[in-house]
């Protein structure tokens, strides 16, 4: 089952009323978890109150995906998901997303093949406003015919990126091998001949059948009273009887008689893989357990049997992930592989090795345990968020029941080996299994498709706790930065480790991020399985990655096991052996994936433009700086790096979590006792100024031309800043932007069109992006100068500068929800040098800014040379205007 499908191990009292819903003072206080009810109108409510923050998620679930739908209408369930964003009798286009947005609101919705989900986050204090707008999107969506056509080429734009996304394409080769009867046969995009000319009267007669409460599920959870909520929910999606719903029945899908493969290509650096299975749904949920257990161990996580064999061992592989994945009628069980072509036939041969293991064979104890730790741990890690649990809660009522996110760790917990055996052996025949693979155009191989521990810490017991929501700092005689912020709200203890200056420090391109990937492939007293294994049994996530600023080290463990996830993060930190054969594999995977990204065409315009843009500093080592550097990386220089800059004085630990501040404290003064200054001196690096416009055409056999424009801007220790960040935000970054409402509602030219602008140390940059039809390639760059012309030269109205503050601020208290959020948010300033403290004082410095401010800020930079960069079919590019 997807890491995402959550559950709670506990035992709840569910309560349905077939009238109003009303609770006694003894239930209320049985059923406080989860509350469920069903509404005379046929829609059920699902409540939990979580009062750790002022936060409420509301979130709708519809029973309609691309399993209604028809050759003739397939893709009109998520073609209508776009256009219920589109106004209502009384709240017409564009109203809807700028109230909420103004509140500070994060929504948004998605299509499955099953479900429609819509969903808000937002301040608690505001949910009568936000469930009144929710409902009345839902329920009353007007559907302008104007609004219709825009959006046409707006989903048209969407299939084009799709078809421009290998992993999207591999997948579907093997949907469309699994399901040859069944609606799950069906893209959830659907085809774009049936978006350019489906009738609006028969997309309304889908929305009017399919979108009426007795198919809806709304589930809301946060600060908020219960019975309030539930008024509000009869107030505003109504109290009349329900409708007469006709559910179709679908056709059962024929299993496979024998091994079926599909194999293309085209214009990819890398291969890609996918094995998959039919597997049963989620509605014999019974039946599912044994092979979401034997997903985990096989491959999922560095201690699985497949990222050994085929990463750790002969790394054949880029990336790996296996999953279970069961649906309302069917399931499906996939293995999915990045890697080289020539690897493909060796990956296949381990992984049927693997398979036919699973059936003959028991797993170890360990191996088992291991696995049931994970799925508790994955269960407490992901309840963090009240948006996390409203998703899971909504997929699980959507899909199956209730009950399979309220027992999952529990039925977890009862698997057994054989249970395992059995499942591998009634699903997982390899002589009944789809094949789908991507490869690159000039390959000319293709698969055969018949081929068949020393502590570092003594634990201390305390009971004392720091004052809650309190960050106290300490700086450490060895000169470590120590940020400790106590939230005894949950068992939960994020804990992050930054090494200042990240790729700064780097004289050779990937140097840093070299070192930091080789930290956890074994140290002097643990093996790479057994770092894996030690902290994947504890269900302790463990992660190590370089950004341009900083490198960070982090964990995520519960309060009783984070002595163990600090001992692993020192060991890791203080001890790695930088193995030669482990440099050798890290490079070719580095290689491989700095290949990779020009299967993904947008990042692909990224990487161009920051090659030129920042032409000889770290920040522009990428692309083909990057493959030229990584050969030449010596085993000498890398513990070089490693000596010179993982030092406590260029580093900063927070933690925040159920810990008391004396435990922190003295596990990183035992931890880093030893260790010593070695007076590095780490410089600037200056980013040279652009002298002219740049234009980067990249020819690719590409649906879509994608398309980004650049100008370097001052970085986030200047006066600049906020303004910048301001700018950003009243150009993207919601339904309400200018980018979305100009270009993409308005022309209908892109479907994606955004800006971004990221915090970085030394100069950053300022980058607008869209994908578009390659035929509109000038007319887009066009609406691009023209967004930065009227910011130049018209003062932003003062309303639009309040409702921009109010979206920065309301989704930056949003993104401090989970205590991994707040510890990222505390390390990152203070490592920065702005200090811990700015965490706290953003909100003040984004209300500062004024309107001339804006126009100032946009004179200054939007006037300095730009880069545009463009990925598209060489008919377009040659059609370009200089």
């Amino acid at each position: 089952m997807k890491k995402w499908l959550l559950c709670f191990n506990i035992v709840l009292l569910l309560v349905f009323s077939s009238g109003l819903p009303v609770l006694s003072s003894d239930q209320d206080s049985l059923v406080k978890p989860i509350k469920v009810f069903d509404l005379p109108n046929g829609q059920k409510v699902i409540i939990k109150e979580v009062h750790t923050n002022p936060i409420v998620a509301i979130d709708t679930w519809v029973r309609t995906g691309s399993v209604n739908e028809d050759p003739t209408n397939n893709g009109v369930a998520h073609f209508l998901e776009h256009l219920l964003f589109k106004g209502t009798p009384d709240h017409p286009t564009g109203e809807i997303d700028k109230l909420l947005e103004s509140k500070g609101a994060v929504f948004n919705a998605a299509t499955s093949k099953d479900y429609t989900h819509f969903y808000i986050t937002i301040a608690s204090n505001n949910i009568d406003q936000a469930i009144n707008l929710h409902s009345d999107m839902l329920l009353n969506a007007a559907i302008p015919p104007e609004e219709l056509e825009k959006e046409r080429k707006i989903v048209v734009e969407e299939i084009n990126r799709a078809e421009d996304n290998p992993d999207r394409q591999v997948f579907y080769a093997l949907n469309e091998q699994l399901f040859k009867m069944h609606p799950y046969k069906y893209d959830t995009l659907g085809t774009k001949d049936i978006i350019q000319n489906i009738p609006r009267e028969k997309i309304i007669d889908f929305y009017k059948k399919w979108y009426i409460p007795k198919n809806m599920t709304t589930i809301i959870v946060g600060d908020i009273n219960t019975e309030e909520v539930l008024e509000l929910i009869q107030k505003y999606f109504g109290k009349e009887e329900a409708k007469r719903l006709e559910l179709p029945d679908y056709p059962e899908e024929a299993p496979l008689e024998k091994n079926s493969q599909i194999v293309e290509k085209g214009d990819y650096k890398q291969a890609y893989l996918q094995m998959g299975f039919h597997a049963p749904s989620l509605s014999e949920a019974e039946k599912t357990y044994g092979l979401d257990v034997a997903a985990l161990i096989i491959g999922q996580g560095r201690a699985s049997r497949l990222y050994k064999r085929l990463k750790l061992d002969e790394n054949l592989v880029n990336s790996l992930y296996v999953s279970n994945y069961p649906m309302r009628d069917e399931g499906m069980f996939v293995f999915d592989f990045n890697l080289q072509p020539e690897n493909i036939e060796k990956v296949q041969t381990i992984t049927l090795e693997e398979i036919n293991k699973l059936k003959t064979t028991p797993v170890t104890d360990e191996e088992l345990t291991r696995a049931k730790n994970q799925v508790a741990r994955d269960h407490i890690y992901n309840n963090e968020s009240v948006g996390d649990v409203a998703t899971s809660i909504g997929y699980n009522v959507t899909v199956g029941t209730l009950d399979e996110y309220v027992y999952y760790v529990e039925k977890i917990n009862s698997v057994t080996q054989e249970d395992i055996m059995n499942a591998a052996k009634k699903y997982l025949d390899t002589n009944k299994m789809a094949v789908s693979i991507l490869l690159p155009e000039k390959n000319e191989k293709v698969a055969d498709e018949n081929n068949n521990s020393t502590e570092i810490l003594k634990p201390v017991e305390t009971t004392s706790l720091t004052k809650e929501n309190e960050v106290i700092k300490k700086v450490l005689p060895n000169g470590i930065t120590l940020l400790i912020k106590s939230n005894p709200a949950n068992d939960v203890v994020a804990t992050k480790v930054y090494i200042k200056d990240g790729k700064l420090l780097q004289d050779k391109a990937a140097l840093a991020s070299l070192t930091t990937n080789l930290l956890m492939k074994g140290t002097t007293s643990r093996s790479a399985e057994d770092i894996a294994r030690e902290t994947e049994a504890l269900g302790i996530d463990l992660g190590a990655a370089t950004y341009d600023d900083y490198i960070q080290i982090s964990s995520k463990s519960t309060k009783n096991d984070f002595t163990e996830a600090f001992m692993v993060i020192t060991d890791i930190l203080k001890n790695p052996t930088f193995d030669q054969s482990e440099i050798d594999k890290a490079k070719e995977s580095m290689i491989n994936a700095v290949k990779a990204v020009e299967d993904e065409p947008l990042s692909y315009s990224f990487e161009k433009m920051f090659e030129k843009m920042y032409k000889g500093h770290p920040y522009g080592q990428v692309g083909t700086v990057a493959l030229k550097e990584i050969p030449n990386i010596t085993r000498e220089e890398i513990i070089d790096f490693h000596k010179k800059y993982f030092i406590p004085e260029n580093m900063v630990i927070s933690v925040v979590g159920n810990i008391p501040e004396e435990i922190a404290e003295r596990y990183v003064r035992q931890a880093w006792a030893d260790s010593k200054s070695n007076d590095a001196v780490i410089t600037s690096k200056k980013v040279k100024p652009l002298n002219k416009n740049i234009i980067i055409k990249t020819p690719k056999a590409t649906e879509a031309a994608l398309i980004s424009m650049g100008w370097l801007a001052p970085s986030f220790n200047t006066k600049e800043y906020p303004a910048l960040k301001i700018l950003n935000s009243l150009l993207s970054g919601g339904l309400s932007a200018r980018l979305t409402k100009n270009i993409r509602e308005k022309k209908g030219l892109a479907y994606n069109v955004g800006s971004f602008y990221p915090s970085r140390k030394e100069d950053s940059a300022f980058v607008l992006y869209l994908g578009t039809d390659p035929k509109n390639i000038n007319t887009a760059i066009d609406c691009f100068k023209k967004e930065i012309e009227t910011l130049q030269n018209e003062l932003i109205t003062e309303e639009e500068l309040a409702d921009t503050k109010n979206k920065i601020n309301g989704q930056y208290a949003l993104s401090h929800e989970t205590n991994g959020q707040q510890a990222f948010y505390l390390g990152w300033f203070e490592s920065s040098g702005l200090g811990y403290e700015l965490d706290k004082n953003y909100p003040d410095l984004i209300n500062s800014v004024t309107a001339e401010d804006i126009k100032k800020v946009a004179k200054e930079v939007f006037s300095k040379p730009y880069i545009i960069s463009v990925v598209a079919p060489q008919e377009a590019i040659d059609n370009m205007k200089e």
